[in-house]
Parts: structure tokens; sequence; C-alpha cells
């Protein structure tokens, strides 16, 4: 990730063309951590898990 531009722009546009709403976000060089609503989890794990 630290050396792709766009990486968390990429992955917030993906969760949001889901309607999931993220209410926090932090990255580091190597991870991304998402705040959601609990009834969003499942939905943000199957959207993130297609991009693989």
């Amino acid at each position: 990730m630290e050396d792709v531009p766009g990486v968390v722009a990429f992955l917030t546009a993906q969760m949001a063309r889901a309607g999931i709403n993220i209410y926090e976000f932090w990255s580091s060089y190597t991870d991304t951590v998402f705040v959601l609503d609990k009834k969003d989890a499942t939905k943000a794990y199957e959207t993130l898990g297609a991009l693989l």
C-alpha cells in the first residue's frame, strides 16, 4: 500500500457504492482500519472480499 497512491480512496469509494457509512478510518503504511456500524460489518466484509 505504501507505494500505490489512491488505495484508501479506492477502498472508501467501494464502500460508499455499497451504501456503507464509514464513521472513522485511519491508515498507516501497511494497515487501514475502518470504523463502521455493526449492521454494515457483513456487507463491508463481502464488499472488500470481492476485490481480492
